[in-house]
């Protein structure tokens, strides 16, 4: 949004506030500068608990860990008592998608299809249960509506449409708030080889692999 970090704690600060939250010492002082935040409370006017957020360890994925310890800062200038814990990657998908037990996480998707199918299985309500890949738990009758309608749709404008509105509904409820999109740079030898699948993830997929052949 091109704010400064200043602005963005004050544009939190007037969320939070309008919500009913409530500091025992505010973020922002009476001459409206930013300090640091202590003991937010909820609007029912009790403390806010410890909030956890699960991160792969930094040795496994350094972006996500420096992410988690990035928002634990941030957050807590907000008087948010937020903690970043890194766990082992078994592990974390242990407490996240089996156990269900966390605040937040912050993980990442990858290889994924060119058929936009993956948007109902991680969103769609009946998926939302242990080992399953609604790991947001969230739950809305009007997308699982729309979602079941596309997978059934075998007219690809009609079910384009579809696709559109469940995005809609997505970016409009954010069960997921994505961080960042890193770049990929692949080098595919397109003079002497033929076959190269092209998908979200890159070339370098099964499907290239099972077609590629010499000129």
């Amino acid at each position: 949004m091109g704010l400064s970090r200043e602005g963005r704690i004050k544009k939190a600060y007037r969320i939070l506030s309008d919500a009913g939250y409530t500091w025992q010492i505010p973020p922002i002082d009476n001459s409206g500068n930013v300090v640091n935040g202590e003991g937010i409370m909820l609007p029912d006017g009790k403390l806010m608990g410890k909030f956890t957020i699960l991160t792969p360890p930094a040795d496994y994925d350094p972006h996500r860990a420096m992410c988690g310890m990035m928002m634990q800062e941030w957050l807590r200038m907000l008087g948010i008592p937020a903690y970043s814990k890194p766990m082992a990657f078994g592990a974390l998908i242990e407490q996240v998608q089996v156990r269900r037990d966390f605040d937040t996480f912050i993980l990442g998707y990858g290889s994924l299809s060119l058929d936009p199918d993956y948007l109902r299985n991680f969103f769609i309500s009946t998926n939302d249960k242990r080992r399953g890949w609604n790991m947001s738990g969230y739950n809305n009758p009007a997308f699982d509506k729309i979602a079941t309608q596309s997978a059934k749709t075998m007219n690809r404008d009609e079910r384009r449409k579809l696709i559109w509105e469940m995005q809609k509904i997505v970016m409009g409820d954010v069960p997921y708030m994505p961080l960042y999109n890193p770049k990929l740079i692949e080098a595919a030898r397109k003079g002497k080889f033929t076959g190269w699948v092209q998908m979200i993830g890159g070339v370098g997929n099964l499907w290239s692999f099972c077609q590629l052949k010499p000129l």
